[in-house]
């Protein structure tokens, strides 16, 4: 669909009046053109389906833009995302569409409803450019219920295994619901592409990016995919992470486990020590002879056959006692101790953005280094990787 950029609180409005019979400023002829084309078609004077999306599911002040994504990382379409607003474009996205191919992504295995692996280009791109530190929220709502949407986020990288020029660092994939989401999640100072495929059949769809309001964050470092594994047994693990705005409170965090082999000692009821550590100062690295800010003594909840579990801590909120921890500012650390002899083992991340903010103590937390995955073949260089470990906190209010 192509049309002027326009703000939400114009269009509804006018979809309004249009129900009403009436004509409203822009006429209401060109209201079901514009409808028209994106291929939906309804007689007059219902709402129409993308007004009955905007005037519902998109929050006022948020501007509407003319949509037209690109076909690769380097063309993607420039969105403008103010602090603590919305940006929403409307457009449609098909298998038959021209696109890109990203080689992270046809290196992983997808398959779609009926099985079938996914390899096909990344089809539509847009392109967000932060000043700061910040907290989005990715959202694409797709108008044909039989369509398959998959919605990523890049950011870009210089690798010779990433020709494109780009990672793939979060993605909802597959979503059988109508609106696929990325975030409440915590991004960087930089450029982001977001990449639209179409799975399945085509559609029209509605992305709309939401920058600071979300007074939720979700915090990690890997790209949701575990490409690895290593036995946490005896060693402790943290993940450093930053809010984009203080004063913060961490709230649970979560860590994912596999068992290393399936001969490996049943882990299933060993007892592990999940900690919680803050920096005001922003060091970089694991600050060593303070005391944790939490600390508890929790079993493991695998059950025997299983071989992937998550674990997950609450710390504050609803239905806990606690206030979480509170991070005035800099970092905190969240992860665990684990006992020698446990089975475990803990999932890693090799093959997204390198961010070197996971770390492993082999002496109980005396020192602490980047986290190594042992490289194979022996004798090539060992790749440090982003532990699976998650936090999510909640944050002061947005101000631009």
């Amino acid at each position: 669909m192509r049309f002027a950029s326009v703000s939400i609180d114009q269009i509804c409005p006018i979809a309004s009046q249009l129900e009403n019979g009436t004509h409203g400023p822009f006429g209401q002829f060109e209201i079901l053109k514009k409808e028209e084309e994106m291929g939906i078609k309804r007689t007059c004077p219902m709402f129409g389906l993308v007004l009955i999306l905007l005037c519902t599911g998109v929050p006022r002040g948020t501007t509407i833009v003319a949509a037209q994504g690109g076909t690769s990382p380097a063309t993607a379409k420039p969105l403008t995302v103010a602090p603590c607003s919305a940006t929403t474009v409307m457009d449609s996205a098909a298998t038959t569409d021209p696109g890109t191919n990203i080689s992270q992504l046809d290196a992983m295995v997808y398959a779609d409803a009926s099985g079938k692996p996914v390899v096909s280009p990344v089809h539509d791109w847009y392109a967000v450019t932060l000043d700061k530190p910040d907290n989005i929220r990715i959202e694409v709502t797709r108008t044909t219920p039989s369509a398959r949407l998959d919605v990523f986020l890049f950011a870009p990288i210089t690798r010779s295994d990433k020709p494109e020029g780009v990672v793939m660092i979060d993605s909802n994939i597959g979503a059988t619901v109508a609106t696929s989401t990325i975030g409440p999640r915590r991004v960087e100072a930089m450029r982001y592409t977001i990449g639209i495929r179409a799975q399945t059949g085509s559609s029209s769809y509605i992305l709309t990016v939401t920058r600071g309001t979300d007074t939720t964050q979700n915090l990690f470092v890997d790209h949701r995919i575990a490409s690895a594994q290593v036995p946490a047994g005896g060693l402790t693990y943290l993940n450093r992470f930053t809010p984009s705005r203080y004063p913060a409170t961490v709230q649970a965090f979560t860590v994912f486990f596999q068992r290393p082999t399936a001969g490996a000692p049943e882990p299933t009821g060993q007892v592990l020590r999940w900690i919680v550590i803050v920096d005001p100062m922003g060091k970089g690295t694991p600050p060593i002879g303070v005391d944790p800010s939490f600390s508890v003594n929790a079993a493991l909840p695998f059950v025997a056959g299983n071989y992937t579990a998550t674990t997950g801590l609450r710390l504050g909120g609803p239905g806990t006692s606690s206030l979480g921890v509170q991070v005035p500012s800099g970092d905190f650390y969240v992860g665990f101790s684990a006992p020698t002899h446990t089975g475990i083992g803990l999932r890693f991340d090799t093959d997204g953005l390198p961010l070197n903010a996971s770390f492993v103590s082999r002496d109980n937390g005396a020192t602490f280094n980047p986290t190594p995955i042992p490289a194979v073949p022996a004798g090539t260089t060992a790749v440090v990787a982003n532990a699976l470990i998650r936090a999510t906190v909640d944050l002061s209010a947005c101000t631009p």
